[in-house]
């Protein structure tokens, strides 16, 4: 899908899933796993959910010949709780905060028409938790012996311990094309009371380049005219 020079791929659907409560697995040699669906967590699709704390996603992604070269930047809805992401088994980054969208700087990691190995590294101490809910100190020090390099008290949480958690990539996943330097998505405040709308953006890539940019808004109606 293209949409005015930005390319996207969705990578929701069936990955392979590798439980790691012991951390004995790397990017590079990963088991087949069993299939599971993103977005969603694993409490919801995995058989024994709970005291695994640390889990793998992977599946292997095509990326359409017809690309050109560009920036490639892996796009996160949201996954629970905090995560690395590797391509053929090289750390791109990572990310911490289970309700947050993020994007992974792919560099030279893709390439239009190749075929690459992706992984996610997941780690949710909540899912240290086996029992719902989880009031006692000594059920919360118990969750944080699975993750002792993300301890539970590192990750908010608060009613979540009433409730089973939900661990893994459980917003979309994509794959977006843009050029070296690229608008985030816009931030647009309408005021009703005096009519104006204040439009803000941000660049993505920490290349400014040099001279002026240039931008261009019109605002349309529910019809589809211009009114501004």
């Amino acid at each position: 899908m293209t949409d005015g020079g930005r390319a996207r791929l969705s990578l929701d659907g069936e990955w392979r899933f590798v439980a790691d409560p012991e951390r004995v697995h790397g990017a590079r040699d990963l088991p087949d796993g069993e299939p599971i669906m993103v977005p969603g967590c694993w409490e919801a699709q995995v058989a024994r959910p709970y005291r695994i704390v640390t889990a793998w996603y992977h599946r292997d992604v095509e990326v359409p010949g017809d690309w050109a070269p560009g920036r490639f930047v892996l796009r996160f809805g949201a996954v629970m709780y905090g995560c690395d992401v590797f391509v053929d088994g090289v750390r791109l980054g990572g990310h911490h905060g289970g309700y947050t969208p993020f994007s992974i700087e792919a560099g030279d990691a893709l390439a239009p028409g190749g075929r690459h190995r992706l992984a996610i590294r997941v780690v949710n101490p909540l899912n240290g938790l086996d029992e719902y809910p989880a009031f006692s100190l000594d059920a919360l020090r118990l969750a944080e012996e699975f993750e002792p390099d993300l301890p539970l008290s590192q990750a908010p949480h608060g009613k979540q311990t009433w409730y089973s958690s939900h661990s893994g990539p459980w917003q979309s996943v994509a794959l977006e094309r843009t050029d070296p330097v690229a608008f985030d998505r816009p931030a647009i405040r309408p005021d009703p009371w005096t009519g104006r709308v204040t439009i803000r953006w941000r660049l993505e890539s920490g290349r400014t380049g040099e001279g002026t940019l240039a931008v261009a808004a019109r605002i349309l109606d529910p019809d589809g005219e211009e009114v501004a």
